[in-house]
Order: structure tokens, then sequence, then C-alpha cells
């Protein structure tokens, strides 16, 4: 594994993103509007049975969009909206939320703690979904084998560009429109980030993916 630089997978992702990006966007904004239906549904006190709802959809609607990001960097047939279902009818599910749940916990509590532990979490434990669905890892292997394969790539230059993507995405929720209109725009190409640093981890970044 040939060691990269952030901005060469910023870069790479970049490249795969431009070359699919009517599906990657369109798929991204579905994926966009039903999150924001489901945190609507946590957050307004309509009924706690809702509230529930949100919490439980959210990580296969997450998983169905990250999963398929991977298959269009892989150049696998995925369609427009394919997405929504996958989680549901993905014999794991129960194991997607439950994995999901363990890392929103372990983040927050982090955070609320002392903030770097929480960070240091969400970096390190961020390609775990992938090990968990693609490589069939159990739920404690994937967050594994996910810290290991960010402390081998490089956890200080994988810790800059997450944290810069991350600050980068939340200030421009401050923008009135134009803010929501660029995230929208660079969705698609931050999880392609994520997706080229998994591909890197297992040995599956080829040369057509750098050039």
């Amino acid at each position: 594994m040939k060691e990269k630089t952030a901005l060469e997978y910023l870069s790479i992702a970049f490249d795969i993103a431009r070359d699919n990006y009517g599906i990657l966007f369109l798929n991204y904004l579905i994926y966009s509007i039903i999150l924001y239906f489901l945190i609507y549904l946590i957050f307004v006190p309509l009924n706690i049975i809702f509230s529930i709802l949100g919490v439980l959809v959210i990580p296969l609607i997450f998983a169905g969009y990250y999963i398929f990001v991977l298959k269009i960097k892989r150049k696998e047939n995925s369609n427009i909206g394919e997405f929504i279902l996958y989680g549901f009818l993905n014999e794991r599910w129960l194991e997607i939320i439950i994995l999901q749940i363990v890392l929103g916990i372990a983040v927050v509590i982090g955070i609320f703690l002392f903030v770097i532990p929480g960070l240091y979490l969400t970096i390190t434990w961020s390609l775990s979904i992938f090990f968990l669905l693609d490589k069939n890892m159990s739920i404690v292997d994937s967050l594994s084998k996910s810290r290991e394969s960010i402390h081998q790539i490089g956890i200080w230059k994988l810790s800059f560009l997450i944290i810069t993507m991350t600050l980068i995405t939340q200030l421009l929720i401050f923008v009135p429109v134009v803010g929501i209109i660029i995230n929208l725009g660079i969705g698609p190409i931050i999880v392609m980030v994520y997706v080229v640093i998994y591909e890197d981890s297992i040995g599956n970044l080829d040369l057509i993916d750098q050039n």
C-alpha cells in the first residue's frame, strides 16, 4: 500500500465523484431529505414512537448510502433510490443499527467528557460500517479493524482531513441557502473520501482510481 497524503485521498475521491456525479448527487439529495425528515421525527415532540422510529431508521439509510457510494467506486451497477432499501433488506440490519448506536453513544460521551476522546473515536471508527458490511465482520471486529486501519494509514493526516471536512460542512450550515446548496454539492465527494480511504486500507485502490 503506497502511502498517500490527505490531499491525494481528496483528489482521488474528487475524480471518481466527478465521473459519477449525476447519480451520486441525486441519491445524496434523496439521502439528505430522508435524514432531515427522520431527524425532525426524533427531535420534534410528536410521539415517542416516531422518535424511536427515527433513531432506528437513520442507521439503515446511512449504511445504504455509504455502501451505494462504495459500489459506484467499484463500478458496480446501482440505481437511483436503490440505497434506501439496502439496510432494511440486509440480513444484518440489526447489527447496522447497533453499530451506529454504539458509535453515537461513544462519540457523544467522549465529546461530553473531554472533546478529544470523542473526536478520536469519530475518526478511528469511521470505516467500521464498511468492514461490517463489505467484509462481514462482527461489530467488535469492525470497530477494531477500522481503528487499526486508520492508524496504519496515518492517524494525524486522516484527522486533519476528516476534521477539516467536518468543520467546513458545519460552518456552511450557518450560511443561509447558499450553505445548504454547497453542502449538498460537496456531500457526495466527502462520502467518497471515506470510501477511498477504506479501499486503500484493504489494498483495493488500483492505479486507475489514482489517475
